[in-house]
C-alpha cells in the first residue's frame, strides 16, 4: 500500500501530529456532509481527500494562541 500524500510532506503543513489528525479528520468530516470537493482522488476515500487537500495548501489551520 502506497500512502500519498508522504507523512513528512503533510508534517510541514502543520505544527504536530496531533495537530494533523485533527486538521484532517474536521476536513472529512466537512466532505461527508457536502460535495464541495478542492481536489479530485481516485479511491473516493474523504480521510485522503482530505489529506491531499492540505498537502496541496488548499486547506489551513489557524493556531489559537
Amino acid at each position: 500500500m502506497i500512502v500519498r500524500p508522504k507523512l513528512t510532506s503533510l508534517m510541514e503543513k502543520v505544527d504536530s501530529r496531533y495537530t494533523l489528525v485533527s486538521v484532517v479528520a474536521k476536513r472529512a468530516r466537512q466532505l461527508t456532509e457536502s460535495d464541495e470537493r478542492l481536489v479530485e482522488t481516485e479511491n473516493g476515500c474523504k480521510v485522503s481527500e482530505a489529506s491531499e487537500e492540505l498537502a496541496e495548501g488548499k486547506i489551513e489551520y489557524t493556531k489559537n494562541s
